[in-house]
């Protein structure tokens, strides 16, 4: 299959937001099956990392909000 010519690209933004995400729901699955198996002090550094997942995801939709803005300045009505 051959790729379409004209398709965008995600914006860098979006990229950097899905990472984030990916991270963070890593983070908040090895945090789920540590606390199932009985660990009741879990470190801090993976709560934080849980707290990726929410801050990728605002990052990700604002990358797109972003891009879908500078994308509709550029065609004319």
């Amino acid at each position: 299959m051959s790729r379409v010519k004209n398709r965008r690209k995600a914006a860098p933004l979006a990229k950097a937001g899905m990472i984030l995400f990916a991270l963070g729901v890593v983070a908040i699955f090895a945090d789920m099956i540590l606390f199932a198996a009985g660990s009741r002090d879990l470190p801090l550094w993976l709560n934080l990392g849980a707290m990726l997942a929410p801050v990728g995801l605002g990052l990700g939709l604002l990358g797109v909000v972003l891009e879908a803005r500078k994308g509709s300045r550029r065609t004319p009505a």
